[in-house]
């Protein structure tokens, strides 16, 4: 069993888009904010792939990002609501 800090994170992921957790007044302390985060986006492929085709409308930005990580033009990844952030190297 989790603490109650972290069920909560975990319920109000479950219930509440994070983009209003962001800028809920008063703000939310940023721990929270970062297991609510944690808590609010897939962790599976299969899931990722859906939110990805639900928000660009077709699975090509998905299967781009998958052919870029997999040929190692990415390094860390990291996604925190819609944005994506990495490091690709420069490839001569």
């Amino acid at each position: 069993m989790g603490t109650l800090c972290e069920l909560a994170a975990r319920t109000v992921a479950a219930h509440i888009p994070f983009e209003l957790v962001e800028h809920v007044y008063p703000p939310v302390p940023e721990q929270l904010q970062l297991r609510i985060a944690f808590w609010s986006f897939p962790d599976n492929e299969e899931d990722i792939r859906l939110y990805s085709c639900l928000a660009n409308g077709s699975a090509d930005e998905f299967s781009r990002g998958d052919a870029l990580f997999k040929s190692r033009h990415v390094k860390e990844p990291l996604q925190i609501g819609k944005c994506f952030g990495c490091c690709l190297p420069f490839v001569i």
